[in-house]
């Protein structure tokens, strides 16, 4: 939507669009990620393809992501952009209900897999 300052805003979902090409990796409490989903974003004018959003940071919780590589390592390295395990098998649900999707199109780092199935 577009407000009354010609500002361009949006709200942060989930999707499954970059699981074909990044495999989940989940990352121990105790590491800084964000929470967006859901979150007001402001789409930058120079460039509508990018998109600047207000999302919790969160440490007290473990949390899986696209991001990383399956490095474990790389959990320290930024604020990546995740879920709890739970909100991502929740999602995942919605969106393979919605879809019409038998299997959850993503790839999953060794040793983590969480049944998204119903």
């Amino acid at each position: 939507m577009t407000d009354s300052n010609d500002v361009k805003k949006a709200l942060s979902t989930f999707s499954f669009a970059q699981a074909p090409s990044k495999p989940v990796l989940s990352c121990p409490e105790g590491k800084p990620w964000t929470d967006c989903l859901d979150q007001p974003c402001i789409v930058d004018p120079m460039n509508p393809l990018k998109a600047i959003c207000t999302c919790k940071i969160v440490r007290d919780k473990s949390f899986v992501t696209f991001g990383g590589d399956c490095v474990s390592l790389s959990c320290d390295t930024g604020y990546w952009s995740g879920a709890t395990a739970e909100s991502y098998v929740g999602a995942s649900r919605q969106l393979m209900k919605a879809f019409s999707l038998d299997e959850v199109p993503a790839k999953y780092c060794v040793g983590m897999n969480p049944e998204v199935s119903e």
